[in-house]
């Protein structure tokens, strides 16, 4: 299986600690084997970062600590003796000890990265436990505001986009700290077949300079992206489309399906006859398209 962390990764990463980061991939992958799944890149990087960072802390003598009330709310989690055998493991290997807040972090790496895959609901319950003057918070809802005035759609309610911006920034904010850029293996895809929603995501590089005072990289930009890109899917309601043709086969089939490949904004309802057509109530249609002329005076609307 190929490396994880590519070598420019581990150069910058031994500049902040000096680790053995062919083990560290080792343990996380350990990990993933007994979830049964496969974090994605950018999880599993933020997880190997976050290690390596709590490493460090805890070698300068600073622990962090965490509200009770989370520690007891998601310490109930089956992933949580994963976490255990996580540290566990690391404890051995890099001959350090450590406290129990760094167990219920990893544990919140460990699902947030199993939400990127499934289960939107346990995604918005892990967000839940972050709270609302946190800067993830602060810069996730400052990047949608940006994002909704730039497309000219409305982003607020939607929980989903929040949430995932939230858990992609709290890694991110550490890597950016620390100078290290994530690597995006699809960015030169987003930049040609999501320019719309790159150059929005650029535009929210002045939050990131607000706030931590440093250039995102393009490949951070590609990922925010991405959400933005989601969310405009899931927002944009399309128009509801019958196609007519003389006898409802054949021509308007194929116009249906050539239409349907070439706007994402159009969703064909049916493909009907000229003669079906004052049959069918319109109240729901946004448009018809026609291969032959429509005379309009015996639709039906209820």
């Amino acid at each position: 299986m190929a490396a994880r962390l590519d070598f420019k990764m581990i150069e910058k990463l031994k500049e902040l600690v000096d680790l053995d980061y062919k083990l560290l991939e080792n343990i996380v992958e350990d990990a993933e084997a007994k979830l049964g799944v496969r974090f994605t890149d950018d999880a599993f990087i933020s997880l190997v970062i976050h290690i390596a960072i709590s490493i460090k802390r805890l070698k300068e003598g600073k622990d962090i600590n965490l509200p009770e009330d989370i520690v007891y709310e998601i310490k109930d989690k089956e992933e949580y003796e994963i976490a255990l055998e996580i540290t566990r493991n690391i404890e051995n290997a890099f001959k350090i000890s450590l406290p129990k807040s760094e167990v219920i972090y990893i544990l919140m790496h460990i699902l947030g990265a199993k939400m990127q895959q499934n289960k939107k609901d346990d995604l918005n319950n892990l967000v839940n436990n972050i709270k609302e003057d946190d800067l993830s918070v602060i810069m996730a809802k400052e990047i949608i505001d940006i994002a909704q005035r730039a497309l000219d759609i409305y982003l607020e309610k939607d929980e989903q986009l929040l949430n995932g911006l939230i858990l992609h920034l709290r890694p991110t904010i550490n890597r950016l700290k620390y100078g290290l850029a994530l690597r995006n293996p699809v960015l030169n895809e987003i930049k040609e077949n999501y320019s719309e929603f790159f150059g929005v995501a650029w535009m929210s590089s002045t939050v990131f300079n607000k706030y931590l005072g440093v250039k995102i990289p393009e490949e951070e930009i590609g990922y925010i992206a991405l959400h933005i890109g989601a969310a405009i899917e899931r927002n944009i309601k399309p128009f509801k489309v019958i196609v007519v043709c003389s006898s409802g086969i054949g021509t308007s089939q194929l116009l249906a399906a050539r239409i349907e490949n070439s706007f994402r904004e159009i969703d064909i309802v049916d493909t009907i006859s000229y003669l079906d057509l004052e049959k069918i109530n319109l109240n729901d249609i946004d448009f018809i398209i026609s291969t032959i002329p429509i005379i309009t005076k015996n639709l039906y609307y209820k």
